[in-house]
């Protein structure tokens, strides 16, 4: 029997995930602000509501209301109405200058005045974090050639793993004929996010159990930045699978900590009692997944041992026989109904993994099912409203 997830309880929460606000004038007087030069007369005021928090690996802190994004750098492009691009800004840590635009004076309550833009742009596209790996574009390409370079696991993590780095986008036309020319974005994750705050044993029949690995199966290895998914890019490993470390191709320890989180000393969790965390207290494990089908969720166990009364009732001690047991999640259920796609921009929290005897086999994946009672809560990562005012051109 398949493990099924139920109980859902939603919350609809505002997770301020991104601000970005672009504010243009045809001139600006304050001295504080950082400037840029472009090759026009006309000048934009660029600001990000954002802040950076560091969160290594899947271990991250759980998504709540008003928690905001993680910056890590990010691209500014402005394009023509053919695609042709006109102007590519990196966003960066720093200071503003030499065409770099610094993660602290976007984010500052007063901006960054990024002077003289040029007037044939038709089109702005925001990229944040940008993986380290994608080459730049250059003015003059085609952007859907570098959108293109963005539809792959890369972008749902950053290098070292740190999940709450996940790709960000939002793009606009530029109404330059309006009295007041303005564009208005939202800067969206292009993923949705799965998080596990904890598993429970089952302290009626298993006495002790370590998690050795926590594994995302059943997953989509490519979408488009709108969050569009093909089924020959669904990545799934049958029971014949290794699914350790190195075991298979999506579980090689580049993917360490975003599609999987393995280890034998100290395993992947800290115990308390009954119940098993995250080895850093108060973080969750977190895994940024591509919107679509609802991805499998493996957990390998080691260790097992059962109660004394369950052993005099089973005539031995049934965790024995295998050296590792398998907990495989394959459906989400809303109300008792099975919960078919995830959304692009909600994350899934799975509040409670209950480990009992009849949801565990010696194999993953089994082809019968299982059932186990778990609670989630759905929350929607909604973005701030971001705007851009452009100047008022004389033309």
């Amino acid at each position: 029997m398949r493990t099924i997830l139920t109980d859902f309880r939603i919350r609809s929460l505002c997770f301020c995930f991104f601000s970005l606000t672009i504010l243009g004038f045809t001139s600006c007087d304050k001295n504080t602000d950082e400037e840029i030069n472009g090759n026009e007369s006309e000048s934009i005021l660029v600001k990000i509501v954002a802040s950076v928090v560091s969160d290594t690996k899947s271990e991250s802190v759980p998504v709540v209301d008003g928690t905001p994004a993680v910056l890590n750098n990010g691209l500014l492009i402005f394009s023509k109405s053919d695609g042709t691009i006109d102007t590519v800004m990196q966003v960066l840590p720093g200071i503003s200058g030499g065409g770099i635009i610094g993660i602290s004076d976007l984010t500052s309550s007063t901006g960054v005045n990024i002077k003289d833009m040029k007037k044939t742009s038709s089109r702005i596209d925001f990229f944040g974090n940008v993986p380290s790996d994608v080459v730049l574009p250059d003015t003059g390409t085609d952007i859907s050639i570098f959108i293109s370079l963005l539809q792959n696991m890369s972008v749902l993590s950053d290098a070292s793993g740190e999940v709450n780095r996940v790709g960000l986008y939002a793009h606009e036309a530029i109404n330059w004929a309006a009295s007041n020319p303005r564009a208005e974005m939202d800067a969206t994750p292009i993923a949705s996010r799965l998080e596990i705050v904890k598993f429970e044993r089952d302290a009626v029949h298993i006495e002790t159990l370590d998690i050795e690995g926590i594994f995302i199966n059943n997953f989509y290895s490519r979408a488009n930045l709108m969050g569009a998914v093909d089924d020959d890019d669904i990545i799934y490993y049958p029971a014949t699978s290794v699914f350790e470390e190195n075991g298979e191709s999506y579980y090689a320890t580049q993917y360490k900590g975003i599609t999987f989180d393995y280890d034998k000393s100290p395993y992947v969790a800290q115990q308390n009692g009954v119940n098993y965390y995250p080895i850093t207290s108060g973080k969750v494990w977190a895994y940024n997944i591509y919107s679509g089908e609802v991805p499998h969720i493996v957990v390998k166990f080691t260790n097992l041992t059962a109660i004394q009364d369950y052993i005099n009732l089973m005539g031995e001690d049934p965790f024995l026989k295998y050296t590792y047991w398998y907990l495989t999640i394959t459906e989400l259920h809303v109300g008792g109904q099975p919960f078919v796609n995830l959304e692009q921009g909600y994350v899934y929290s799975i509040q409670n993994i209950k480990v009992s005897p009849e949801d565990l086999k010696p194999i993953p994946e089994p082809e019968d099912e299982i059932f186990a009672d778990v609670q989630v809560n759905i929350v929607p990562w909604i973005p701030v409203d971001a705007s851009t005012t452009l100047p008022n051109l004389p033309w």
